[in-house]
């Protein structure tokens, strides 16, 4: 029996599937060689169109003011896409808004998918751009309107008629084939209904063995595609989790960064197996407090490894050697601290630095207090204290993460409508112990590449709901 392919377009408020909202959809139901139904309709999205997108679809808020919203037509989406295959072009961009419409009615949507643009490439090599009215254009398919879903969803069957019959229909049942081989690679104790049963929001997932051993804890934007690539790789790792996991739990956390903090903390707690041979170490170098001589502590700069046996106290991690010699050196101009005073804090009377002239420090010893001190320095991974905003679990809430005195010390959810007159420090907090030096790096790390759309504030400067848009950081 040869597949039926849903062919979706959609027109939106914006590019984002969690800030922005449907506002037109259709849907052409083919069977490879021919439409056999189609159904389209504007949708409400509960809120304003913004001018610019009325310009280039020419929805505008009057014409969705009585049109039904996204829940009132879901049932109809589901009946019409069952049992077929989601195709769309760039239909990442599609499925991702379908998808989480039907998140926030606590459905999830998942389907099998093509990409008209993927295909397209590889029927028709070399030509400029893929988009699709490049694509109308260079095949003279004939549209009425362009930026409306029907009349785009239209065309889309019609290029993809163009591909099957330029292709054939080996190309697409190959890719077909080769996703029903990947899924049967899943573990027999999880079958594809358990698989698309899971949340592909983001956060945290938990993977246990037949006897109930919690085996492997991972984390994910998108959580149930992360686990189909789990059980469709080939890797060792792969091949251990197709052979041991029984069951698979799931803990949204809304947040990247929540979710990285949750996974490093939850792993170093739970000892998962597969985590512990699986470890690696992102910031495999770091400086260390050398105790040996109680009375005076000692720098040194130590290579973490997986077969390490040794465990000094580590104070802050660092991606190469050389950044970890710099920032020792740094500390050592601070606080006038040459070498030649770390063994025992009085100053060795062959200081090759001082014969040199370049000797950093210009005392004679340094006390235990002076290192201590230093020491608390490095201990530190960021200025201050702070809040990080993130995203909630849902749109009622925030995530927020607490930055106090330079470390890492709490994450956690605060509702959007609770928020007026607050002590943000009372916020549903969960404590982080004695963070890792390296999840700290990663954390600091993740705060610059994203800085552009990340809020921080200093710690006693909010007093209302007013001073955070929740929308800001999604």
């Amino acid at each position: 029996m040869n597949p039926l392919f849903a062919i979706i377009d959609i027109e939106t408020t914006g590019g984002s599937p969690k800030l922005d909202k449907i506002t037109e959809i259709a849907i052409v139901i083919h069977n490879g060689s021919q439409i056999v139904e189609q159904y389209s309709t504007l949708i409400n999205p509960e809120r304003s169109i913004p001018w610019h997108i009325t310009r280039i679809t020419g929805i505008d808020d009057e014409m969705v003011q009585d049109a039904p919203k996204f829940y009132e037509v879901a049932k109809r989406v589901v009946e019409m896409t069952e049992k077929t295959i989601f195709v769309a072009h760039n239909v990442r961009f599609d499925y991702g808004f379908i998808r989480e419409e039907f998140s926030k009615l606590g459905f999830s949507y998942s389907k099998q998918q093509l990409c008209t643009v993927r295909l397209s490439r590889q029927a028709f090599p070399g030509l400029a751009s893929y988009s699709l009215g490049n694509l109308i254009q260079a095949f003279q398919i004939p549209v009425i309107n362009r930026h409306r879903a029907l009349d785009d969803a239209l065309a889309t069957s019609k290029l993809f008629e163009y591909i099957m019959t330029q292709q054939g229909h080996e190309k697409v049942q190959h890719q077909i084939l080769n996703q029903s081989i990947r899924e049967s690679r899943y573990p027999k104790d999880l079958n594809q209904e358990k698989i698309d049963a899971l949340s592909d929001g983001c956060g945290v997932y938990y993977m246990y063995s037949r006897s109930g051993e919690l085996i492997y804890i991972g984390k994910s934007i998108h959580i149930k595609q992360r686990i189909k690539e789990h059980f469709t790789d080939q890797t060792s790792k792969a091949a251990k989790l197709q052979s041991m996991v029984a069951d698979i739990q799931v803990e949204i956390t809304g947040s990247e960064l929540i979710s990285i903090i949750k996974e490093d903390i939850e792993i170093r707690k739970l000892k998962p197996e597969i985590n512990k041979a699986q470890r690696s170490h992102k910031f495999p170098f770091a400086i260390a407090v050398n105790r040996s001589n109680p009375e005076f502590p000692k720098l040194e700069i130590t290579e973490i490894t997986a077969k390490s046996k040794l465990k000094p106290e580590l104070l802050c991690h660092f991606a190469t050697l050389s950044k970890a010699q710099n920032r020792l050196r740094s500390i050592y101009r601070k606080f006038e601290i040459c070498p030649c005073l770390q063994d025992s804090g009085e100053r060795k009377e062959a200081c090759l630095q001082r014969k040199f002239g370049i000797c950093l420090s210009t005392l004679e010893s340094i006390s235990p207090e002076i290192m201590e001190t230093a020491i608390s320095q490095l201990r530190k991974t960021f200025e201050g204290s702070f809040y990080i905003i993130e995203t909630g679990r849902n749109e009622e809430e925030l995530g927020v993460i607490t930055i106090q005195e330079g470390r890492l010390s709490a994450y956690g959810y605060i509702g959007i409508e609770s928020m007026d007159g607050l002590d943000w420090m009372q916020y549903d907090t969960f404590q982080i112990q004695n963070p890792s030096g390296e999840l700290e790096k990663i954390v600091a790390y993740y705060l610059d590449k994203f800085a552009y759309r990340i809020k921080m504030i200093p710690i006693g400067t909010i007093s209302s709901s007013e001073d955070v848009d929740p929308f800001e950081f999604e």
